[in-house]
This record gives structure tokens, sequence and C-alpha cells, in this order.
């Protein structure tokens, strides 16, 4: 399926590739979409109609707040970190009381396993490492904001729960990308993981959460339209006419409003029995055949070192393709 997205940086950023966030939304979530909140190049968010179940038979209308972030890197001034975590504090302030809150993105921040009083603020299936200044300031904005990191809270292997693969083979996997979820709501998650065998080459994985969420917003309509093409033809263009011609040949309206009604429901009529429907031309995807099928090769490539020089040439390869 098809998906809109929404980009949110400055000029600068956007040159120079440092950063620069968005926000992903299939069909279905773009028509719930209620609100686009684009900040920085760190920060952007969008608010959707949905619905999630509270009882056995019983859903309940909420509003899904989503913040798409990248936040300054751990040796980054922390006059830089303050004013990150400020932009992000006025931002969380934008959601409803009553809005389910989901934070997601490249935050840095390594909080390791959480203790036992710190069960509020995540599960303890966090991957084990030497907490950051960013991850103490990762858990006071979810002590501050009551938010859940549902990225500890399921247990997964090494691999899963790593983010992040330093470029130094000496250096260990970290896990520094999170998402977050109100903690209320917390039980509407249902796995939290990372994956690695994706068409993105990064040293970063890419991290899923499955919720258990219902978008209820409108559902577009796809008008079928008439195939006026074919009147090209003679054939056509002649059953066009007499149908036509017998559909006027009924006593005129009186009014002039009546009279233009009556002329329009004619022609659509007469075009709909003479043309037919066109049919909706198919998706043509903008990457060719032999792109997909290297990245096909790079996203099969095992992600261990011996592999890096045989991920880079797929990676030159396709840049040439």
């Amino acid at each position: 399926s098809l998906f809109h997205v929404r980009l949110s940086g400055d000029p600068v950023a956007s040159s120079s590739g440092l950063a620069g966030v968005s926000v992903a939304l299939s069909a279905r979530a773009e028509a719930a979409l209620i609100d686009w909140i684009p900040i920085n190049s760190r920060l952007c968010a969008v608010r959707l109609e949905s619905s999630i179940k509270v009882r056995r038979n019983r859903r309940e209308k909420r509003c899904l707040f989503v913040i798409s972030t990248y936040a300054p890197t751990d040796c980054s001034p922390d006059a830089v970190k303050d004013e990150f975590y400020h932009q992000l504090t006025v931002l969380l302030q934008k959601a409803r009381p009553t809005d389910i809150v989901v934070l997601a993105g490249d935050l840095n921040a390594q909080v390791g396993r959480l203790g036992t009083e710190e069960s509020r603020l995540g599960g303890r299936w966090g991957l084990v490492g030497r907490r950051t200044d960013n991850g103490d300031r990762l858990l006071q904005l979810c002590t501050d904001h009551n938010l859940f990191l549902a990225s500890t809270n399921f247990r997964h292997s090494h691999r899963r729960c790593a983010t992040w693969r330093p470029p130094s083979a000496s250096q260990a996997w970290t896990q520094i990308d999170h998402i977050a979820i109100s903690y209320r709501w917390r039980g509407c998650v249902q796995d939290c993981c990372s994956f690695w065998s994706t068409y993105l080459e990064s040293d970063h994985a890419l991290v899923c959460a499955n919720l258990t969420l219902l978008f209820s917003g409108r559902r577009i309509n796809r008008h079928q339209r008439i195939d006026v093409s074919k009147l090209a033809a003679t054939s056509v263009a002649s059953k066009y006419r007499a149908e036509l011609a017998s559909r006027l040949a009924t006593i005129p309206p009186k009014s002039i409003g009546e009279h233009w009604l009556h002329l329009h429901d004619a022609m659509k009529m007469a075009s709909k029995a003479a043309c037919g429907f066109a049919k909706r031309p198919a998706y043509k995807h903008w990457v060719s055949s032999g792109s997909l099928q290297l990245m096909e090769a790079r996203r099969s490539t095992p992600g261990d070192r011996e592999f890096d020089h045989k991920r880079r040439l797929l990676r030159n390869e396709i840049g040439q393709s």
C-alpha cells in the first residue's frame, strides 16, 4: 500500500543531511488525520482520530498523538540538549489529557536495565549497558509526562533489542532508539522489537511496535470516471449521439434550472451507456525492477562484520542503478 510522508525540517538541515524527521501515514491513517504539527528538523507530531478497545465488547474513541523525534547525540553540548528537551516538553503539552501519546524516534538515549523502583517508566528487559546522560534525561521526561518505555517491556534476543551498530567492531551494540506510550495505555502495545533485515542501508535498526488501535477516520470513496477517450471511435460516438437524442426527446422542463438538470442527467446517462467506466491505471513503482533486486540482495545479506564489504558494494550498485 502507498504511504503519505510528511516531512519536518529547516533548509539548512535538509541541505546538509544532518537532521530531519517525518511521519509516514497509510491511506487510512491519512484519512484519520486531525492535525499536523511540524516543529523543526528534530521534532514533528500528528494527531489521528482512532478508537481503542476498553472492554470486551466496547471501544472508546481516543485521539492518537504521535511524536517523531531525533535527539542530539550524547556528546552534544548541554545547551543543545536542554533546548531540545525544552521544545519536546512544549510539544508534549499540546497533547490533550484524553490523547494516547506515542513518542518514537532516535533519542540517542541508553537507559540500560531499569530497577524495580523505575517500574512505572518501562519494563525490565532493556539492553544491558551503561546509562548515559541522555538516558537520564529521557527517564526524567517519562516521569514528568507519565510515559512508559515500551521498547524495554518485551523480552527478545540481544539482536532484537539493539538498535544501533557502532562503526567499530570493538564497540558493543546499543539500544538508543525507543518507543514510549502513555502509561495508562501501555497494555495496548502487543510487542516492540527491532528489525535489521530491511531495505534500509543504515547503522540503525527499524524499531516496530504493534498497537491494538483502529483508525476511525472517514473512508475515501473513489468515484468511477467515464472513459471519454472511447468517443474517438466512430461507432462509440454514433452510439452516444443516439443515446443522447433518445433521452432529450422527452418533454423539456419548464424552468431553466430544471432544464439544466435534465440536460446534465441525459448527457451523463448517455455517456455511461456508450463509453462505460475507465479502469484505474495500475500503480507504476518509481524504483526499477533491477534496483529492487539489488535491494533484496542487500536485505538478505547478513549484518555481521565480515559481510560489510559485500553490503558496501551492493549499496554502490544501488546508487548507480
